[in-house]
């Protein structure tokens, strides 16, 4: 016999909640001394889904308590008794659920440089000004209200620095030899809420609110300088500037994914556009690296030798004067001119990775006919190894493309740029005449 029937099973979700990841801190602060740790360093290597400190709990060679906060902002505090540190053990919550719990090892050196492990670890100075390097792993570098130097090399996995101090802090990018790349995003700074992130290599640090207040870091420094994108970045220190303006320094200056307006002014300034259509990047006087980043962006060099990155997006590039290196990047861009002085046949630009059919050079503010009035357009002479009246040609030299052109009819190049490669084909169709 058998008897057909129906059941109703009712299944309640569990949440489990996001399990943590152990933590090593290394103090410089002097034994029996009272460690704070911010709630959101504890979970910053921990589940993308946890988002506060649930609880601390089973320390040993001292005592631990918490401070509640908003969110992550309260404080874990480790009042040590031991010579050598101690431990404790904290849970992270999603909102819902704390999960697991994980170890925390609080060690002291008080030894000169704040070395971290391999490991994931949170370096914590004392207020006396100290050198923090994080090694590898995803490391948490929280500086006192000294002089502190943040060292970082090249692969030293995502990191973050919070500085307490107002003064001379610092980032030290160390390399066995000098930074060497071409590729669009080995370097950049940009503005993220009122987070700095710089990415150097695979290294990413993120300075938390260094747009806010005065606690920040001041300078950032490549000990070994290096040359990104074909320009040679200095040894010497850049100050890293929180406005849209340069200071009259060497200074970075990062806008956000939004796109902002940026002027470089006065000396050898690194200025980086990112997401959106800036208005215009103006380096001003000096050696400056300009980078569009993503969006139609317009950069100026100015004065001096610049190198000009467009980055993604239709951008438009204009070296002015001084002998000038140009990248359009991605999309249909426009190299602008203005005057023959801005690439004479004695000193001129580059344009790196000119596309036929797609990127265009403008001519057009030039005056093709000197001795006559008016303002007229070119004629374009094609490919030709000899100098044309009051015209445009191109010819094949070496590895490069040579444009030159004519304004006084005397068939003898009086502005000339270089285009990097050959096999180029160009025609009219490539300038605005």
């Amino acid at each position: 016999l058998s008897v057909a029937g129906s059941a109703t099973l009712d299944i309640t979700p569990v949440n489990d909640g996001p399990a943590a990841v152990g933590d090593t801190i290394i103090t410089n602060l002097a034994a029996g001394s009272t460690v704070i740790i911010p709630e959101w360093a504890l979970i910053a290597n921990d589940p993308a889904s946890a988002i506060d400190v649930a609880g601390v709990d089973s320390a040993t060679g001292g005592t631990v308590s918490q401070s509640s906060g908003s969110g992550a902002n309260g404080t874990v505090t480790f009042a040590d008794t031991a010579p050598m540190g101690g431990t404790f053990t904290y849970t992270a919550t999603d909102g819902t659920s704390a999960g697991a719990p994980a170890l925390v090892t609080v060690i002291q050196d008080a030894l000169g440089t704040l070395d971290g492990t391999s490991g994931d670890n949170i370096l914590i100075s004392s207020n006396g000004g100290a050198t923090l390097v994080g090694g590898a792993g995803d490391d948490v570098l929280l500086g006192g209200s000294g002089n502190d130097i943040y060292r970082f090399g090249l692969a030293d996995g995502n990191d973050i620095i919070s500085d307490a101090g107002s003064g001379g802090d610092s980032i030290e990018i160390v390399t066995s030899a000098p930074v060497d790349s071409t590729a669009i995003g080995t370097l950049n700074f940009e503005r993220v809420a009122n987070d700095l992130v710089i990415n150097a290599g695979t290294t990413e640090i993120t300075i938390r609110d260094q747009y806010v207040g005065s606690s920040n870091v001041e300078s950032i420094q490549f000990t070994n300088g290096g040359t990104v994108y074909g320009y040679a970045l200095s040894t010497s220190a850049y100050r890293l500037q929180t406005s849209l303006s340069g200071a009259g320094t060497d200074d970075v200056i990062a806008s956000t994914s939004a796109g902002q307006a940026l002027t470089g002014g006065a000396g050898n300034d690194l200025l980086f556009g990112n997401g959106g259509d800036d208005s215009t990047i103006n380096g001003g006087n000096g050696n400056d690296l300009i980078v569009g980043g993503t969006g139609n962006d317009t950069l100026l060099g100015a004065g001096d030798n610049d190198t000009l990155v467009g980055g993604d997006g239709n951008d438009t590039l204009t070296g002015g004067a001084g002998v000038d290196t140009l990248t359009g990047g991605i999309g249909s861009d426009i190299f602008n001119y203005g005057s023959i002085s801005e690439s004479t046949p004695a000193s001129f630009d580059t344009i790196a990775d000119f596309v036929h059919g797609t990127d265009k050079i403008d001519l057009s503010s030039i005056d093709a006919n000197t001795a006559s009035g008016g303002d007229q357009a070119f004629l374009f002479g094609g490919q030709n190894a000899a100098t044309v009246a009051n015209s445009i040609t191109w010819s094949e030299v070496g590895a490069n493309t040579i444009v030159r052109v004519d304004v006084n009819g005397n068939a003898t190049a009086d502005f000339q740029i270089t285009l990097t490669g050959t096999g180029l084909g160009l025609t009219a169709s490539d300038f605005v005449l």
